[in-house]
């Protein structure tokens, strides 16, 4: 009876470490997230779960997302991923949207800091927090992103086990994309819901400029001459065509118009998606649209109403779509409508140039990016004094090392400026380099996208989290575009057997 109750027990300590083993990605990101709650439990000063008024501005964790929305969607991404042995689906959920960097960074800094008054006092962070555990915050995703990115470029033959069989697998993936945006749309109404709360108490400083900007340009306000609300700055930050994107909502009111835009251009977003998973791996196509909706900084982009950003990342996805379907006019016309959102997508063109295999196709992709450079700087130089133009030149600058919680809490801002522009000069140089390199091998050319777009906001020391929308959108196309070659190959594996035998 004792062999044998030993033997069970044997046995059972073997299903639990095999199930453990096999959920490893579920497990790890169980403990994080253990660590880290523990942390603001326990921490000084740290804001408490349930108590803390939801009515600050969005752009920053609030405990609604930290206890609730990043722990939940992350768990329901990976779920159908336990399995793989390839760090990179594990790594996309848990990087590419820097839930550590909203937990420590955004809730706990920003929060803590109204009991201390630290904005009217301008007491340096690094006074309160020991600048190591500044330097784990900021070099955590970082180091992520740099592996995450060394992942994409491993091609292993069993790296990403995933089922495209079954209705209940589509499902499941609509659903989680539908509770994504859920959460999103239930927390802007408890925001909104608050008795006598302002604008920039559920709606994010992003959203509320943008859509400002929107609402100037049909009333005839030039947005680059007059302030914006909410810091009452002018609209430089951003180009005419995010402008533009916005004026189809203002229609609707000013709080609720940043987040039903936002969730548009994501749902776009995701058929952009669903369009080029169909050039490269139609099984997985539904299920890669349906995972971008589900990621948790999505679902916090539309909940902070950053429509900006997300139609930043829908001009991305569509640009590569059109390339890739050899629609060439229009991929260098959105790459360029890139450029006047937010400067980054304008690098794409790069790429397109340099693949295009012939003097045609070439000229067609430079004909859809210059056009609108050509009538966009007359417009602007029409409309706009020289010396505005002038700042915004300078404003490049600020780009460059310039983010809220940057090592500038640690480092010098000179010393910083200086290693910001030698790192992303090189990520560019990287960039041309590894497209000349993979110009025949389209799926090596997502992946290239993929990594600048992650790392570019840390080389150039200016990275908040909703620039993660951009890279987690191609980040997914770059790693799920291998699913179906992979599934196709085992499929053929037993009858390649028969025919052997």
């Amino acid at each position: 009876m004792m062999a044998r109750l030993d033997l069970r027990q044997h046995s059972l300590v073997e299903l639990i470490i095999r199930s453990l083993s096999l959920n490893l990605s579920l497990v790890s990101v169980a403990l994080v997230y253990a660590a880290s709650l523990l942390f603001l439990k326990y921490a000084s000063f740290a804001p408490l779960p349930f108590e803390t008024s939801l009515s600050t501005p969005p752009d920053w964790a609030s405990w609604f997302d930290v206890y609730l929305t990043f722990p939940l969607l992350i768990v329901l991404c990976l779920l159908p991923f336990r399995t793989s042995r390839q760090g990179s689906i594990i790594l996309l959920c848990t990087v590419a949207v820097i839930p550590l960097y909203l937990v420590f960074a955004s809730y706990f800094f920003y929060y803590a800091q109204a009991p201390l008054g630290l904005w009217v006092l301008v007491i340096p962070v690094t006074l309160l927090v020991p600048s190591l555990i500044l330097v784990v915050v900021l070099s955590t995703p970082m180091i992520n992103s740099l592996i995450l990115a060394r992942n994409m470029w491993r091609d292993e033959d069993d790296g990403i086990k995933f089922r495209l069989d079954g209705l209940g697998q589509k499902l499941y993936f609509l659903m989680i994309a539908t509770f994504s945006v859920g959460l999103a749309f239930l927390q802007a109404y408890m925001r909104s819901s608050i008795k006598g709360i302002p604008l920039t108490g559920w709606v994010s400083d992003i959203g509320i400029t943008v859509d400002a900007g929107a609402r100037y340009i049909i009333s005839g306000v030039n947005p680059y001459t007059h302030g914006l609300p909410p810091w009452g700055g002018t609209g430089g930050t951003y180009g005419p065509v995010t402008y533009l994107l916005a004026v189809p909502f203002t229609f609707l009111s000013p709080g609720w118009a940043t987040h039903v835009s936002a969730l548009f251009y994501a749902i776009l977003t995701s058929v952009g998606i669903w369009k080029l998973m169909q050039l490269f791996s139609p099984k997985v196509a539904i299920y890669s649209a349906a995972l971008f909706l589900a990621l948790p900084t999505t679902s916090w982009a539309i909940e902070g109403g950053m429509t900006s950003h997300i139609a930043l990342a829908c001009l991305i996805v569509w640009s590569l779509f059109m390339f890739f379907s050899a629609r060439h006019f229009w991929a260098g016309l959105l790459c360029s409508l890139g450029l006047f959102t937010l400067g980054i997508p304008g690098i794409l063109i790069v790429p397109y140039v340099i693949t295009a295999d012939s003097r045609e196709v070439r000229f067609k992709i430079l004909a859809g990016f210059v056009a609108p450079i050509v009538l966009g700087l007359g417009a602007l130089l029409a409309i706009l004094p020289p010396a505005f133009l002038v700042s915004e030149i300078q404003r490049i600058d600020y780009f460059v090392g310039g983010g809220w919680l940057t090592p500038y809490l640690i480092f010098s801002p000179g010393f910083i400026k200086a290693i910001s522009i030698i790192t992303t000069s090189w990520l560019v140089f990287w960039f041309v380099y590894r497209t000349l390199k993979s110009r025949t091998d389209d799926r090596k050319l997502l992946v290239i996208v993929a990594t600048f777009l992650l790392l570019i906001p840390f080389t150039a020391a200016n990275y908040f989290a909703f620039f993660y929308v951009w890279g987690s959108a191609v980040a997914l196309i770059a790693i799920l575009s291998h699913v179906n070659s992979r599934e196709a190959l085992r499929e053929a594996s037993p009858r390649l057997t028969e025919v052997l035998r």
